[in-house]
Parts: structure tokens; C-alpha cells; sequence
């Protein structure tokens, strides 16, 4: 039985291109990382739990999102409001979590990251935990993963997680930096491309574990 990635994409709405392309560089990542005695611990199982909780979570999120949408008659600056969480949320729960994933099985590999704060080498998963997403994303993008670092918006995580946005009467949202995200066409764009990288690189581990030893995950 093959491992079915039109299904598993369907089964999250995620693009199928994007999901293979992940895996095709993730995949002989992982079959370096495995072959690391540290890499299989247990450490690696909490992380992987972790993740599982925040994707069942998000689906039951984003399906509440809904019929608030469906059920509410919203103003747009409310609708803004709710693309706003819903991105900070994404951010700071699947996407974390896979991209601290990704960072330490690079570590294992063999690359080098160095915190930011206390210029010390990062080795382990407690210690990923403790670096910025932006270097983290900067880690990955040098590292040959820019497919998944390119597809966060960290000017406008920051704005959310602040409150340091501000959004017009039309429902436009307008970072610090004068960057402008219009209602509904590009909120759609932003969500889908944070989705899609979380999501995808999720489906990419599901099938490497699939394919090495017969299981969906570590």
C-alpha cells in the first residue's frame, strides 16, 4: 500500500504541488537526522506529539471560525480581526512546531545554529524552543528550506501578537510598517500560504516514517 498524498492534502485542503516539493528535500533530511541516536529519543516523540495536538486543535478552531462567519453578521474590521488571530494562532502553534522540527533535525545532520541571546551553540529541542521564530525561519532559509521560511509573514505575526496593527473601515489590516492586507483576497492568500507550508511539511514526516517503518510518525 502506497503512501497516498492526494488524499492526505485533500484531507487537510493544502496544495499537493507544495507538499511534494516539501518532501523531496525534507525527506533525505530525515534519512540523515533518523541514523542521529539523539534525533530518535524520546525527546522527538514529545515533539511530534505536540504537533498532533495542535493540528487537532486548529481543525476544531477553524471549523468555530466558520460558524462564526456563516452565523454572524460581522463588520469588516471584525472579520479583519478574526484573520488577524487566526494567523497569530497558525504561527505560534503547526508552524513552530514544524519549522522547530525541521531545525532540529538540521542540527542533527550536522548544520550549526548559534542563539541570538547567548551566542552559544543550539543542540537540543528545549533550547530550539528558545530561539526567535525570525532566526529560526532565517536558519531554515539558508539550510535550503526558504520553501517553508518564505511563506510566514513575520512583520505580521509580530503586529498580531502586539496588537500593533490597525485596520481600516473597509476591513484592510495595516502593519507598522505601511504594509497593507486587503480584506478577503489577500487575508485568503497569507492564511493558504502559512497552511500550506505547516501542513504540508506535516504530511512530508507522515510519509517519510510511512515509508522507512511502516507507520505515521516517529
Amino acid at each position: 500500500m502506497h503512501f497516498d498524498f492526494g488524499e492526505e492534502s485533500r484531507q487537510f485542503h493544502v496544495d499537493l504541488n507544495l507538499t511534494r516539493e516539501i518532501d523531496a528535500i525534507l525527506f533525505p533530511l530525515l534519512e540523515k537526522a533518523t541514523a542521529v541516536k539523539t534525533f530518535n529519543m524520546l525527546v522527538l516523540r514529545k515533539m511530534w506529539d505536540t504537533y498532533e495536538t495542535s493540528l487537532s486543535n486548529l481543525i476544531v478552531f477553524e471549523n468555530l471560525l466558520t460558524k462564526i462567519k456563516s452565523q454572524l453578521d460581522l463588520t469588516p474590521k471584525e472579520v479583519a480581526t478574526l484573520f488577524v488571530v487566526d494567523y497569530l494562532i497558525v504561527t505560534e502553534s503547526l508552524l513552530t512546531h514544524v519549522v522547530d522540527f525541521i531545525t532540529f533535525a538540521l542540527i542533527s545532520s550536522g548544520r550549526n545554529l548559534t542563539d541570538p541571546w547567548t551566542k552559544k551553540a543550539v543542540v537540543l529541542p528545549d533550547e530550539i524552543k528558545l530561539v526567535p521564530l525570525a532566526t529560526k525561519l532565517n536558519f531554515l532559509k539558508k539550510n535550503g528550506f526558504s520553501i517553508v521560511s518564505d511563506r510566514c509573514n513575520v512583520q505580521l505575526r509580530n503586529s498580531a501578537a502586539h496588537l500593533s496593527y490597525k485596520i481600516d473601515n473597509s476591513g484592510n489590516v495595516i502593519l507598522p510598517k505601511g504594509t497593507v492586507i486587503k480584506i478577503f483576497t489577500s487575508m485568503m492568500h497569507f492564511q493558504d500560504k502559512l497552511r500550506d507550508a505547516a501542513i504540508g511539511a506535516h504530511i512530508a514526516v507522515r510519509h517519510f516514517y510511512y515509508e522507512k517503518y511502516g507507520k505515521y510518525a516517529p
